[in-house]
């Protein structure tokens, strides 16, 4: 029999006490999990590390439980309760997780500029390097040198050696993170190394460094045997191209046999050219990278969702240079529907930032989805609630509303009642937002799969808190009645 850690009075009284005992309530293994997941977050921002440590103590599979008395070791560590982080940390059964933890504690330490513990608590760790790193994230710049001598892996030292250069605006230390990048024992963790150093460089100005390093990814990539060659110099491709090379970055994607990478690369291009202003050049680029993709066959796809996902990245950029009707003609192109109806809200939205209503009203009415149409609604009544068109926005948020009905999945029902009864909050409707609110509880209390109820509750717990809504009478007798029913 699981421990009940709340009493059930307090869950009649309160919403995410509710939902916590609800999911205490839960009798498969796997069910409670995922419900003691969901609720998890809400304690920890709530710095109630004791329930939070309860409640994974409660999970039944040992690596999610080790995986969320983790997170509490951090909270604690946070709150400068180092005892009970330690106390914490060994009861973690994982010697992986334990070992995160710890790390965590450390790093925590080092951020309070208490280092003397920091390294004490990292040197008697197994494997440090993350431990360590973290700590020299934390101290100036001659003594993080120092620290970073004492981490055993190259591509955890050229990573923390990356960051001190930005955080001490240092770029001469690129060349010290170069020159550890060839220590590095696998081939793509390398060339991942060189990519990240060169684009720092790009960023820095240097675009003459950024270059030298890309040209020694490249040669990597050229001789690997690997499905990832095509996106490894594809990505080098487009460094080049940042780096103001565009004979490199034409010669390397020569290389580059996969015409989704060659798409990816062209649409890296548009966006470079359309920084410089070169806008008929980007055009050229978007144009191009967008008959590649389309031209792609099954047969040559390796990732479908990738493909399509890149096809809505193109309509988003057509979009960006304001070919408004075309940006929509290609998201209604996509077969994923996932991906076509998220390009599509996107587009609602910017079409509405450009002040062109129509288009918007269009690409709404092309969703499928009928939670992404009312998304996409709410979020074209944003723009218009930041550019004091509160009439409009109401208008747009009303319309939303009325979608709700046309909503099967009901705990999506309920993520929409909530954004709902946020908005009409913020237009000053506080009597509509808080209708909204019992409206939804009584949603909740219908969800019959037991994970996704706790978590639509612990939703709607943490909208009345941000509200500042106390429960009703009617509220209450919906907990009491499915507290009573959880109880049988």
């Amino acid at each position: 029999m699981r421990e009940q850690l709340i009493d059930s009075n307090d869950a009649k009284n309160d919403l995410l006490a509710c939902a916590t005992f609800l999911a205490q309530k839960i009798g498969s293994s796997d069910g409670h999990a995922e419900a003691v997941k969901e609720l998890f977050p809400f304690y920890l921002v709530k710095d109630n590390v004791d329930l939070a440590a309860e409640l994974a103590d409660t999970i039944d599979d040992p690596f999610v439980r080790d995986q969320l008395l983790t997170q509490v070791v951090e909270k604690c560590a946070q709150l400068g309760d180092d005892e009970y982080a330690l106390q914490l940390a060994e009861a973690i059964e994982d010697s992986s997780f334990q070992g995160v933890a710890l790390e965590q504690i450390a790093r925590q330490k080092a951020m309070k500029g208490e280092f003397e513990k920091a390294f004490e608590i990292a040197d008697d760790l197994q494997h440090a390097s993350s431990a360590y790193a973290g700590i020299a994230l934390c101290q100036g710049k001659e003594e993080a040198m120092r620290t970073i001598e004492k981490i055993d892996f190259p591509t955890v030292k050229v990573h923390v050696l990356q960051e001190v250069a930005v955080i001490s605006n240092d770029v001469s230390l690129l060349e010290r993170a170069t020159e550890i990048a060839q220590e590095i024992d696998f081939d793509e963790e390398r060339i991942r190394a060189y990519l990240g150093i060169s684009f720092q460089y790009i960023e820095a100005k240097r675009k003459d460094k950024a270059i030298e390093v890309l040209d020694k990814a490249r040669q990597f990539s050229e001789t690997l045997d690997s499905v990832q060659k095509d996106s490894f110099l594809s990505q080098i491709s487009n460094g080049f191209m940042k780096a103001g090379s565009i004979d490199l970055a034409d010669r390397t994607l020569d290389l580059v046999e996969d015409k989704y990478e060659i798409a990816h690369a062209l649409v890296g291009y548009a966006d470079e050219y359309q920084t410089k202003g070169e806008e008929e050049e980007a055009l050229e680029a978007l144009d191009e990278a967008y008959q590649i993709l389309k031209s792609q066959r099954d047969t040559e796809t390796r990732n479908t969702k990738a493909k399509f996902n890149l096809l809505g990245i193109i309509a988003m950029r057509y979009a960006s240079f304001g070919k408004l009707e075309r940006a929509i003609e290609i998201a209604n192109e996509n077969p994923y529907d996932e991906i076509r109806d998220n390009t599509l809200v996107q587009l609602a939205v910017t079409c509405e930032q450009e002040l062109s209503p129509e288009l918007a009203d269009q690409a709404i009415n092309d969703i499928n989805d009928k939670a992404e149409k009312a998304l996409a609604m709410i979020a074209v009544s944003d723009v218009r609630r930041k550019n004091e068109k509160k009439n409009e926005a109401m208008i747009e948020l009303n319309n939303a509303y009325s979608q709700i009905a046309n909503i099967e999945q009901l705990s999506m029902k309920s993520y929409i009642l909530n954004t709902l009864a946020d908005r009409f909050n913020l237009l000053g409707e506080t009597d509509k937002a808080r209708e909204i609110c019992s409206e939804n509880l009584q949603l909740i209390s219908q969800i019959l799969d037991q994970s996704h109820r706790v978590s639509s509750m612990a939703g709607l717990a943490n909208m009345f808190e941000s509200l500042n809504f106390e429960l009703n009478d009617s509220d209450k007798l919906i907990l009491e009645t499915m507290v009573r029913k959880a109880s049988w």
